[in-house]
């Protein structure tokens, strides 16, 4: 399966699980809709200029991971360390994302989470708050 740098090529979360079992890294300009990576472990996965579009990257893990030029619309980022999205160039938001208080807790040192969280359509307020609240927990 040649999916690598084919512009809007659809793919399964299972067909991007599988291609990474299998030693594949780069799905750069993939559409991902609709997609369960619930649990996933796609460290060092390139995602750029991917289409990510009502995803669950509940508990997934994307360390190393680049979604630089990516597009990020209604994803469920719950339970994630969201250190490869917020560290993203040109991260595009075309729809509002859910982050929960396990992915701030995973992720508050980030410099850029405030603003990530921001552009996910999180409110100013509570993006402050939940991330306060991590780092008091946290020290």
């Amino acid at each position: 399966m040649a999916f690598t740098g084919q512009r809007g090529v659809r793919m399964t979360s299972r067909e991007v699980v599988e291609e990474y079992g299998r030693g594949r890294r780069e799905f750069t300009y993939v559409e991902v809709v609709k997609a369960d990576f619930t649990g996933a472990a796609l460290g060092g996965a390139d995602f750029r200029g991917a289409f990510l579009n009502s995803v669950k990257v509940e508990g997934a893990h994307f360390s190393g991971a680049s979604f630089d030029g990516a597009r990020l619309s209604r994803a469920n980022l719950s339970n994630t360390d969201l250190g490869a999205l917020c560290g993203a160039t040109n991260l595009r938001h075309d729809n509002p994302c859910s982050i929960d208080a396990h992915a701030v807790m995973k992720s508050y040192g980030h410099p850029e989470l405030y603003k990530f969280m921001l552009r996910c359509g999180v409110p100013a307020f509570f993006a402050e708050s939940m991330i306060d609240c991590a780092r008091t927990l946290g020290e």
